[in-house]
């Protein structure tokens, strides 16, 4: 939460560290105090998109919504052939509106190895969530289908189903402890750039052909949608994204972490982030801190305005000068 905190509600209500009304934090020092827009703002401030560099929460007070009555959502899964990876993302990003997507919607795109529908290269994976009826999520997953897919499920859900359905639980790869190694990169873009993404799936695909103990990897596309994201101010907190519409990282996966096969892993991983990043307009890595693995620079992960990092610089001398709090990303 305190990085960010994307979300499948954020499209309606904010990153999860918006809706954080006040922090109780240990910091470094070993003292307990209270942050909130009334006491110690600016520790509050830091506290919303860099906290674990300013001490250690133990109870918030945080602000919460209403389950809607019906809670009827749908959740649709299609696969497609390598071929039509530009239909696909022409499509998503007619939908996503760079980030102004409808506040129904939100979608995940993966390319990942499926044998069963190609056995040479990997496919694209549509995961697609509606709140509403099939009959009103049709509207746009016909547009999907209008494409082409080899395969297409359709399936009603609610609520607590999404970690499941879009393998995000504690028992799916990317988010289990345990035996497996991952390694993200994390990106995020203001639109889906065609060419790059097409560009993408074949370096993916030779990546796993030339390293077979990368085969259950994946690369990831969230779509949550910005729309409240961006209304709140920049400078409110400490986050430094809220233009960027799109979150995208490869998940590099495999069991047996060696020193060879990690330093193979992190060589894929940064040039395909480097691909990605060519696709921007801007040429700027912006990496979500969350992801984050630790080859990245402060501004790639803390924003390129340099009153926002002084800020945090002179914070972090306030509440952490022997920099206790330095074991993930930190502000130096």
């Amino acid at each position: 939460m305190l990085g960010g905190g994307h979300g499948f509600l954020q499209n309606r209500f904010g990153l999860a560290l918006d809706n954080l009304v006040s922090a109780r934090v240990v910091l470094g020092n070993g003292s307990a105090v209270t942050a909130s827009d009334e006491t110690r703002p600016d520790l509050f401030w830091a506290l919303r998109g860099a906290g674990h560099n300013f001490g250690i929460v133990t109870e918030v007070v945080y602000r919460i919504y209403d389950v809607p009555l019906e809670n009827k959502w749908v959740f649709a899964q299609m696969f497609f052939t390598a071929d039509k990876v530009e239909e696909v993302f022409a499509v998503t990003n007619d939908i996503s509106n760079e980030g102004d997507q409808p506040i129904e919607i939100v979608s995940f795109i993966e390319y990942r190895s499926v044998p069963d529908i190609d056995s040479e290269k990997p496919v694209i994976e549509l995961l697609f969530l509606y709140e509403g009826t099939a009959e009103e999520a049709e509207e746009y997953l016909s547009l999907y289908r209008q494409i082409g897919p080899e395969s297409s499920t359709l399936v009603n859900a609610t609520y607590p189903d999404f970690a499941r359905l879009v393998r995000f639980s504690k028992q799916d790869a990317a988010c289990s402890e345990g035996q497996l190694h991952v390694q993200r990169f994390p990106a995020d873009l203001e639109v889906y750039n065609i060419t790059t993404q097409k560009e993408l799936l074949v370096k993916f695909g030779d990546m796993i052909a030339g390293n077979p103990f990368l085969n259950n990897s994946f690369y990831i596309f969230e779509n949550y949608g910005y729309t409240a994201v961006k209304a709140v101010p920049d400078e409110s907190t400490a986050y430094p994204d809220r233009f960027n519409a799109y979150l995208i990282a490869p998940a590099l996966i495999y069991t047996n972490s060696t020193p060879e096969n990690d330093e193979i892993a992190r060589q894929a991983g940064e040039e395909l982030r480097s691909i990605a990043v060519g696709g921007r307009q801007d040429g700027r890595l912006y990496a979500y801190v969350n992801y984050a693995n630790g080859y990245e620079t402060l501004e790639e992960l803390y924003g390129y305005d340099a009153w926002r990092l002084e800020k945090l610089r002179s914070l972090k001398q306030v509440y952490d000068p022997d920099s206790r709090l330095d074991f993930y990303a930190p502000i130096v």
